[in-house]
């Protein structure tokens, strides 16, 4: 269970802390457990939404009491395979920055994976100004391409378009 109070203290007990402690050292594939990284979400021929617990998002987890709780029971959260991970650099973070994802069709992961085996590495930052600047490597001290996001909306919209692009 994960609960914040209003005073910005954060409550994590059963699991969850495991979990917390993933994302504390920063893997790749640090995604949230949620709708939007469920391999189930687009798949409208299997429906596993209508019973999902992660729908109604007023559930706790309470296995710490009494485990196996409801929410776990009755979760159909699977993650998607089709994760893109790229290194999310801080606002005047001095060089810092942590591992984000977020998840993408068939095509456009298998074109990537093949990038990151030849070398390519993506890496985004959140500027000032709040536009995020882009970034796929070759070398680690040499940019190779350069793309701007003006809505954090639209993020993974334009790197999907500027992976399959930078792949012709």
């Amino acid at each position: 269970m994960k609960q914040v109070f209003e005073d910005g203290s954060t409550l994590i007990t059963g699991d969850d802390i495991y979990k917390h402690f993933e994302k504390v050292f920063n893997r790749r594939n640090n995604y949230d457990k949620n709708c939007s990284f469920c391999k189930y979400e687009d798949d409208y021929e299997i429906d596993r939404c209508g019973d999902c617990s992660l729908e109604s998002g007023d559930m706790s987890c309470s296995c710490h009491i009494m485990p196996p709780c409801s929410k776990c029971v009755n979760s159909a959260f699977e993650p998607s395979q089709f994760l893109i991970n790229y290194k999310h650099y801080r606002v005047n973070g001095n060089g810092k920055w942590r591992w984000e994802c977020f998840r993408s069709d068939k095509n456009t992961w298998e074109i990537f994976n093949r990038m990151e085996s030849e070398g390519w590495e993506l890496s985004a930052e959140t500027l000032t100004t709040g536009v995020i600047a882009i970034y796929l490597e070759k070398n680690i001290d040499e940019i190779e391409e350069t793309e701007l996001c003006d809505k954090k909306i639209e993020f993974k919209k334009i790197v999907t378009k500027f992976i399959l692009a930078v792949k012709e």
